[in-house]
């Protein structure tokens, strides 16, 4: 039998695996496989396969020889051999539109979380809030043959076909589509828009004004500013002015925002952004404007990050839980892969206003 013929298990659903041939020595040339594996721990090839696969079906005692075979002979499992022998690859694709945003760092780390128990990796890919470069990454990581395909936000018209024909299971996250394309698991952005207007009306607020940038591309700070918007235009409020800039979010564009608001005028009294960087950049606007805040002006935010809750005065704004996020969707995909989680199924995490100095004109009055 060639190492060719060796290099899948009939009856294992797991990846082939590396060629054949005797462990690496001192001469580091030969490659090692999963014979030497399973010799060196004492246990099948059945066993090992599974130790790399799917480990929750294997002892921890039994993994913990197999990991120390592996360490001693320096094995290292063929997962692109797998995907394209048609089995599992062990790999999910994640594309998310940032890396440097905090926001989906959360959401990667609580995938990793349940993913890696389950010895499955996950292969990330970024494009920059750019609908275009999402459509083409697509069909670029389906040729890696991943298991699943993880998206923030839903997935494009244009790669609908392919998934399909594809037949991985799909999880939407962070937003709540309806219908969903497989699975989704997040939060209505128009809701929390809306509880963040009842809030700040709640506090006596009336004249407000709402900030974003880049909203054509992140539809979520679309939502968060028209929910916003529509609860002050239904409770009878004055419309909101509305200052919308174009580029990445960031403290810059929210102090440019804020210098244009107070520039035109009227003023307002409280100010909404789409997220905490263009809130802290809008406060600090303020303060070099010679402004208090929250006496002259109450600021809020969204995303519950640290610099908008450790700042003096903290940042009002929303918190979402993005870590349960993220192991609702390794959860999500890995049932669908098991059979477990029918098609449809939907998590909605919530989310919470998370009162700050900023707007709390009382306390800073005392």
């Amino acid at each position: 039998m060639t190492a060719r013929q060796r290099s899948t298990f009939p009856s294992d659903p797991g990846p082939a695996w590396a060629g054949d041939g005797a462990p690496s020595g001192a001469s580091g040339t030969a490659r090692a496989t999963i014979r030497d594996v399973a010799k060196l721990a004492g246990v099948s090839l059945m066993t090992v396969s599974r130790a790399i696969n799917t480990p929750h079906l294997v002892s921890d005692k039994t993994l913990k020889e197999i990991h120390r075979a592996i360490d001693r002979t320096g094995y290292i499992p063929n997962r692109l051999a797998g995907g394209l022998s048609g089995s599992r690859t062990g790999q999910v694709t994640v594309l998310v539109p940032s890396l440097s945003n905090l926001v989906f760092s959360d959401l990667l780390n609580g995938m990793a979380s349940v993913l890696e128990h389950r010895g499955m990796q996950m292969m990330v890919g970024n494009y920059h809030y750019t609908q275009k470069k999402l459509e083409e990454q697509i069909p670029r990581f389906m040729g890696w043959s991943p298991d699943a395909l993880v998206l923030v936000g839903p997935v494009p018209k244009s790669a609908q076909p392919l998934l399909r024909r594809r037949g991985i299971p799909v999880v939407e996250t962070v937003e709540l589509i309806d219908p969903p394309f497989d699975c989704n698991v997040g939060i209505s952005h128009e809701a929390a828009g809306r509880a963040m207007a009842a809030h700040l009306a709640g506090l006596g607020y009336r004249r407000m004004a709402a900030v974003s940038a880049n909203a054509g591309l992140e539809q979520r700070t679309s939502q968060r500013i028209r929910g916003f918007c529509r609860h002050l235009e239904e409770s009878g409020f004055p419309p909101p002015t509305r200052m919308e800039l174009q580029g990445r979010s960031s403290i810059a564009v929210g102090k440019q925002a804020m210098r244009r608001i107070l520039e035109t005028g009227p003023r307002p009294e409280a100010v909404f952004c789409s997220n905490d960087d263009l809130a802290f950049g809008a406060m600090m606007a303020c303060v070099e404007a010679g402004l208090k805040v929250p006496d002259d002006m109450g600021i809020a935010g969204f995303n519950a990050l640290d610099i908008a809750l450790q700042c003096i005065p903290s940042i009002t704004t929303v918190r979402v839980d993005r870590f349960r996020i993220g192991e609702i969707a390794a959860r999500m995909l890995l049932g669908r892969l098991e059979g477990t989680t029918r098609p449809g199924e939907k998590a909605d995490v919530g989310f919470s206003v998370v009162p700050g100095r900023s707007t709390d004109r009382e306390s800073a009055q005392t």
